[in-house]
């Protein structure tokens, strides 16, 4: 039991500086650009308690292109519009989706009404410095362009999400170096409005709820489309984690949810990296238990860790304990994964 465990989490270290290292195989500065002008799409439903920090990176935002920004509301029955039009001060327009309710739909009805080829989708939570809009500007144009997203939180529960998350972030940018992404975020993606419509025309997943960014990119990726991964920090915006460990639970299920529908070989190895990890740490504390000396294999799993969660580290070094908590924490989560702990308060 002890060779599993130090075979898997050796494993686990290897994996996590390849994918550090694959990273800088990405590009790091944009080339010339033929981004003239760019559509915002923003899709919500009762974004009320959360929309005011996009408001204001909106507001603060310098840029010399073209833009127009597109709030598409959801059947929202909140005060999100009216936040909207009194806090807004650039010139946007906000539509209602009048197709069936969901993500997808508003998104694809923003994409209609876009004038612009080039569009952006944002979650209607997420906020960004001043210079994130004009840094796309220097972008190449591609046929969908995967940006950064950044999770936060100031609470416990939040952080240990944060985690994960970094650690997804960082497989995928190592699979992107070697043109196999796993995942994007529709929370900060580009794409090209033609090509959109063009897949959308053949795409058979609008009766899974979830999932925008993901189908999207599978369908890009299998039609071959020229597809553009970056990690610069100019490029990114930022998000908040759910703040309790039941609102994590939820968010996670909601994401088993999406991706249980669109496994591949590339996203299959990390998946069951993880499943090995998991059960290699359960007889780590089995082992434990008996003898503590076994507990010093947590060192090879967390120097692993460390290392793919290293983005997340150095924004804070406080963070170090946060991934030490993780240890212990991501068995007790794994398990309460299979559990119910209801919906979502947001799109499912």
């Amino acid at each position: 039991m002890e060779v599993f465990c130090i075979a898997v989490f050796t494993v686990e270290l290897l994996a996590a500086i390849l994918m550090q290292l694959a990273k800088y195989k990405l590009p790091k500065k944009a080339g010339n650009s033929p981004i003239e002008a760019i559509a915002f799409i923003i899709p919500f439903h009762n974004e009320q308690e959360r929309i005011l920090p996009l408001i204001e990176s909106i507001n603060e935002s310098l840029f010399t292109g073209k833009c127009e920004f597109i709030f598409v509301n959801d059947y929202s029955t909140d005060e999100t519009v009216s936040l909207i039009n009194k806090h807004l001060k650039v010139p946007f327009t906000c539509i209602n989706n009048q197709d069936d309710r969901g993500k997808k739909r508003s998104i694809k009805t923003g994409v209609l009404n876009a004038q612009y080829e080039f569009i952006v989708t944002w979650d209607a939570d997420v906020h960004f410095k001043s210079n994130y809009i004009q840094s796309l500007f220097e972008l190449p144009l591609a046929d969908l362009l995967v940006l950064p997203v950044n999770m936060e939180s100031k609470t416990l529960a939040g952080k240990l999400a944060c985690v994960e998350f970094t650690f997804i972030e960082t497989f995928n940018l190592g699979f992107s170096a070697l043109r196999k992404p796993i995942v994007c975020n529709g929370a900060n993606l580009g794409f090209r409005k033609s090509v959109f419509l063009e897949l959308n025309a053949t795409r058979t997943d609008y009766n899974i709820p979830s999932g925008d960014d993901l189908f999207l990119l599978q369908a890009m990726l299998k039609q071959q489309k020229n597809v553009a991964i970056y990690k610069s920090g100019l490029l990114s915006v930022s998000t908040s984690a759910p703040t309790t460990f039941s609102a994590v639970i939820r968010q996670r299920q909601r994401w088993k949810g999406k991706m249980s529908s669109i496994i591949s070989l590339a996203s299959s190895l990390p998946l069951m990296l993880n499943i090995l990890m998991l059960f290699a740490t359960i007889f780590t504390i089995m082992l434990g238990i008996f003898n503590p000396i076994y507990f010093l294999l947590f060192g090879l799993k967390f120097m692993a860790e460390f290392i793919a969660a290293w983005s997340f580290i150095k924004r804070n070094t406080s963070h170090v304990f946060v991934l030490l908590i993780h240890q212990m924490w991501y068995p007790i989560y794994a398990i309460l994964l299979s559990f119910n702990f209801g919906k979502e308060k947001r799109w499912s």
